[in-house]
């Protein structure tokens, strides 16, 4: 109730469409299950409605297999308009690719940061970036220089730069801290159990980051 009610919110809203993650709370259920829990939820919302499924199974502990996603699309067509894969497996996410590709409306999407430029050589249709909210450049780079046929690897290898650096720290602390730094905005606080750096935290990161965009190792 509490995903449908939120999915609906967000379409009221104006949202062109919703992500679903799988429900995680038991995570031996199989194939029929997901679909069934997909499936209700995608039945409770408008006809227009349109789904993107999310598989991140390093915060879910599953996998969306494919016969799920397949079975979906049987099911709900051109309503599930993709998946966001955020495994971090390029082999992983080359097979949803094989296993959709006679689904013309149906796109693959990278999620995880680290090897966007591999995903795209693998045939993702476009990606989603966690990193993007703070250097959106180098998000934007790796995907445009790939489409126009140049080698993507050096935004991606200072893309990963970053986001070492940002692990490095709390990271959602430190990833909010670079939002500050390179949009100029005040930073914006985490929640609990999140939490921001600290001063001293924030000044080492600071650091840092400011000998890596002056060109100097990190």
């Amino acid at each position: 109730p509490d995903t449908i009610r939120a999915a609906n919110e967000a379409l009221d809203a104006g949202a062109d469409a919703v992500a679903l993650l799988p429900s995680h709370f038991y995570d031996n259920t199989d194939a029929a299950g997901q679909v069934h829990y997909f499936g209700s939820v995608i039945e409770a919302l408008p006809a227009q409605a349109r789904v993107l499924l999310y598989n991140i199974p390093p915060r879910t502990k599953m996998d969306i297999a494919d016969e799920v996603v397949l079975a979906l699309l049987e099911l709900f067509g051109e309503q599930v308009i993709g998946i966001k894969d955020s495994c971090g497996d390029v082999a992983r996410t080359q097979r949803y690719i094989d296993a959709t590709a006679d689904a013309e409306s149906f796109v693959v999407l990278a999620g995880a940061d680290h090897v966007h430029a591999e995903l795209y050589a693998a045939g993702c249709g476009g990606g989603v970036s966690g990193m993007a909210n703070a250097i959106p450049a180098l998000a934007i780079a790796i995907q445009s220089t790939f489409r126009r046929g140049g080698d993507a690897g050096r935004a991606q290898r200072q893309l990963n730069a970053v986001k070492d650096m940002v692990q490095a720290f709390q990271p959602v602390g430190a990833l909010k801290s670079l939002i500050g730094i390179t949009s100029g905005l005040p930073v914006p606080h985490c929640r609990p159990p999140n939490r921001d750096l600290s001063p001293a935290e924030s000044a080492a990161f600071e650091e840092a980051i400011g000998r890596f965009l002056a060109g100097a190792p990190a």
